[in-house]
């Protein structure tokens, strides 16, 4: 708990700093690409904060099944980051700033 409340505390307090600091056009281009990274994280993760723990307990092997569980996700990550980053910018008129 603890740890969400500092680092939602953070964000917003480096959010704030941003933007005094930075041009608008970089603090809206530096926020459409956390929004995107995390787009693409919550695809490509599967619900795995729900469903890993269940399955962990039910394994016989949870290491093994843990160590391909991550590596699998890994890969989708990478996958799907690699692809949003070669379309977004011609689906999105905004996301030039990608190539």
């Amino acid at each position: 708990m603890v740890n969400v409340i500092v680092s939602g505390a953070g964000g917003f307090l480096f959010w704030i700093l941003a933007a005094r600091k930075a041009s608008t056009s970089a603090v809206a281009e530096a926020s459409a690409l956390i929004t995107a990274m995390i787009g693409v994280l919550q695809i490509t993760q599967q619900m795995l904060i729900a469903n890993l723990p269940v399955m962990i307990t039910a394994s016989p092997r949870p290491a093994r099944l843990l160590k391909q569980t991550y590596l699998l996700s890994t890969v989708l990550v990478l996958a799907g980051a690699t692809i949003y980053i070669a379309v977004a910018p011609r689906l999105a008129s905004g996301m030039e700033y990608l190539n």
